[in-house]
C-alpha cells in the first residue's frame, strides 16, 4: 500500500538523523544527551553493554526499554544481526500484535555498546480507515451544507427575478408600479433601473393621452369652426341655385371661404412654429412695435381707439429671437386688444429694467373671466368676440404662447378693476 510505504519512508528518515547525531558525538557525551535527543526526536534510545551472549543483551534491552514504558510482545535481537552490527547498523519492525502497533527499530553499535534507536508505528491502515470515515462525513455535510447554500441563495436570486418577471409584464399592461427590492447587489441595480423605466414611461403615458385629448379637443374644435361657415355656405349656394340672390350672396360665400382659409393657415403656422428650429437673430423691439402701430393705424382711427405708448428714450431693446416670430406675437397681441377695449384705450409699456426688457399692453374690458388662464387655449374666445365685427380664429394667443415658450420669454396676464394687461420680460 503505497501510504503504509510512504509511512514506514518517512519513519526510517527520522531514524536516520537520530542515528547521525548519534555516532557524531562521542561516547561520554553522547550518555548525557540522550534524553535531549529522545524529547527532541520524539524516538526511545536504550544502549547496552556488548556481553558477547545474544540472550543477556536481549533481556538487558528488554528490560531497558520497559524502564522508559516500553513493553513489547515480540522483540529480539539474532545472532545474525549481532554480527552485522560489527560493520553496518539494522533496521528492524517487530509487530506486537496483541496490541495492534509495531515498533521499528535501527540497531547500531558504537564501540562497546549496543544502541537501539525506536520508536513505535501506528496501525496505518486503521488511521486510514477512521480518516476515510471522517472525509466521508465530512463529504456528506459539504454536500448538504452546498445544497442549503445554493437552495438559499438560488431563492435570493430567483425570487427577485421573478419579482422583475412580474413586474416587466404588468409594465407591458400599461400597469406602471415599482418594486422593492433589496439584495445589495446587480439584481437591487436591475429593479431600480425597471422602477425608473416604470415612472418614466407611466410619465410619458399620461403625458401621450393629455396630448391625444388635446388633438381630440382640437380637431372637434376645428370641425366645429369649419362646419359654421360651411353650412353658411351651403346655404347661400342653395339660395343662388334657387334664384334669391339679392347680388351679395356670392360676397358672403367669400367671406366665409376666407374665414376657412384663415383658419388652416392659422393652424398650419401654429404647428409649424413648434417644429421649427429656434434660429436666432438679433431683433429691433422697439422698431416692430413702432411697425404695427403704423400698420393698424387706419384701424385704430376707424374704431376711434386712442393708443398710448410709453418708451422710455435712449435705451435699445435688442433681443435674440426670430424677427418673423416676434412681429407675430406683437400683431396677435395688439388685434386681440383692439377687438376687446371697452373703453376705446389701448396703453402700450417698453422699458429696460435689471437687464430684462419689459413689455405691456393694457386694455379695458367688460368681464374678467374666472380663469384667465383659458385665454392661452385653441378656439377660446370671450364672449364679445361671438360679434361679427370682432371675429378671428381662436388662435391668435395660442400662437403667441406657443412662440414665447420656444424661446423661454416668461409672460402671462394680470386682471385688475377690468384691466386686462399681457406682460413679457425678454431676457
Amino acid at each position: 500500500m503505497i501510504i503504509n510505504k510512504f509511512y514506514i519512508l518517512e519513519k526510517r528518515q527520522a531514524l536516520n538523523e537520530v542515528y547521525k547525531e548519534i555516532n557524531n558525538l562521542e561516547l561520554d557525551e553522547l550518555f548525557n544527551v540522550i534524553t535531549d535527543i529522545e524529547n527532541k526526536t520524539l524516538t526511545t534510545i536504550v544502549y547496552v553493554k556488548d556481553f558477547g551472549n545474544v540472550d543477556v543483551i536481549n533481556d538487558e534491552i528488554i528490560n531497558a526499554l520497559e524502564r522508559k514504558k516500553i513493553k513489547l510482545n515480540k522483540f529480539w535481537i539474532t545472532e545474525e544481526v549481532l554480527e552485522q552490527l560489527n560493520y553496518t547498523s539494522v533496521n528492524k519492525i517487530y509487530d506486537q500484535e496483541l496490541v495492534k502497533y509495531k515498533f521499528y527499530v535501527k540497531i547500531l553499535k558504537k564501540e562497546n555498546y549496543i544502541f537501539v534507536i525506536g520508536l513505535a508505528l501506528s496501525s496505518i491502515s486503521e488511521i486510514i480507515s477512521i480518516i476515510n470515515k471522517f472525509i466521508i462525513l465530512i463529504i456528506i455535510f459539504s454536500i448538504i451544507l452546498n445544497w442549503v447554500i445554493v437552495r438559499v441563495n438560488s431563492y435570493m436570486i430567483i425570487k427577485p427575478l421573478k419579482n422583475i418577471k412580474v413586474l416587466s409584464k404588468d409594465i407591458a399592461s400599461l400597469n406602471f408600479r415599482t418594486e422593492n427590492i433589496k439584495t445589495g447587489d446587480e439584481i437591487e441595480d436591475l429593479a431600480n433601473s425597471v422602477n425608473d423605466m416604470s415612472k418614466s414611461l407611466e410619465k410619458a403615458h399620461k403625458e401621450l393621452n393629455t396630448q391625444n385629448l388635446k388633438l381630440k379637443e382640437l380637431l372637434c374644435n376645428v370641425a366645429h369652426e369649419v362646419k359654421t361657415p360651411l353650412s353658411i355656405i351651403k346655404v347661400y349656394v342653395q339660395g343662388i341655385e334657387d334664384g334669391f340672390d339679392d347680388g351679395t350672396y356670392l360676397d358672403v360665400i367669400h367671406d366665409e371661404i376666407h374665414k376657412i382659409d384663415g383658419l388652416i393657415e392659422n393652424l398650419l403656422l401654429w404647428f409649424k412654429i413648434g417644429r421649427e428650429e429656434n434660429e436666432k437673430e438679433r431683433v429691433d423691439l422697439f422698431k416692430i412695435i413702432n411697425e404695427n402701430l403704423h400698420k393698424y393705424k387706419l384701424v385704430f382711427d376707424e374704431n376711434k381707439l386712442k393708443v398710448d405708448v410709453n418708451i422710455c428714450d435712449g435705451l435699445d431693446y435688442f433681443v435674440f429671437s426670430n424677427k418673423d416670430h416676434i412681429n407675430m406675437v406683437f400683431e396677435n397681441l395688439l388685434t386681440n386688444a383692439i377687438k376687446y377695449s371697452n373703453d376705446k384705450r389701448i396703453e402700450i409699456f417698453l422699458n429696460k429694467e435689471n437687464e430684462k426688457i419689459k413689455f405691456r399692453i393694457i386694455n379695458v374690458i367688460d368681464k374678467i373671466e374666472d380663469d384667465m388662464e383659458k385665454i392661452w387655449i385653441p378656439f377660446y374666445v370671450l364672449e364679445k368676440s361671438r360679434d361679427k365685427n370682432f371675429s378671428g380664429t381662436g388662435l391668435g394667443l395660442p400662437i403667441v404662447k406657443e412662440i414665447l415658450e420656444k424661446y423661454e420669454f416668461e409672460f402671462g396676464v394680470k386682471c385688475t378693476d377690468n384691466k386686462f394687461e399681457f406682460y413679457i420680460d425678454f431676457n
